[in-house]
């Protein structure tokens, strides 16, 4: 073998590996993007099925809607402590809770409050979508729907985008209330 063809078969065996290298990287970085975007999505359809599940019981809206259609960044709502349990009629005031979905300190939370706190001021918090995905939240009654249907959108910002993605996040939905009419 040539010093010629040493040289020729050094520089073919560089730029192979140098190709394997960077497929390897590029591969990697699209498995964490996708994997990123996951977490994002059971982010998303764990706080809307959240949501779902603890607004079935609600018997008494802190933050109303006008009958007219409104959006807010925030909801504020009375309803079972045990959300498997439901029972609007039950007397006993220590088995409801106030609860409140909104942004604080960039994190989508859910607070839940004592039975005589209706402006939910203080409780315990639960993150439901982490800041890092740079949460949004509306809630909106629309003009002419019945009054105990509430819309809801959900927005997260990926920071990983994989090809061909979008940066933006969204799950939209419906919630119905079912012994209360949010509209007033």
């Amino acid at each position: 073998m040539t010093l010629i063809e040493l040289i020729i078969a050094l520089i073919i065996m560089s730029g192979v590996i140098l190709f394997i290298s960077f497929s390897v990287v590029f591969f990697m970085d699209q498995v964490q993007s996708n994997i990123e975007r996951s977490n994002i999505y059971t982010q998303l359809s764990y706080t809307m099925e959240d949501m779902k599940m603890r607004c079935v019981s609600a018997i008494d809206i802190g933050s109303s809607f006008s009958a007219g259609g409104e959006e807010k960044p925030e909801l504020i709502f009375k309803g079972e402590t045990d959300i498997y349990n439901v029972n609007p009629d039950n007397p006993d005031v220590n088995s409801k809770s106030w609860y409140k979905y909104y942004l604080n300190n960039g994190d989508m939370v859910i607070k839940t409050c004592g039975p005589m706190d209706s402006t939910c001021s203080t409780g315990s918090e639960e993150v439901l979508i982490d800041k890092i995905y740079n949460p949004t939240v509306s809630f909106a009654y629309n003009s002419g729907e019945s009054p105990s249907l509430l819309r809801v959108k959900l927005t997260a910002q990926s920071n990983k985008v994989p090809l061909g993605a979008d940066k933006e996040i969204t799950k939209e939905g419906a919630i119905r209330f079912w012994f209360i009419d949010i509209a007033k």
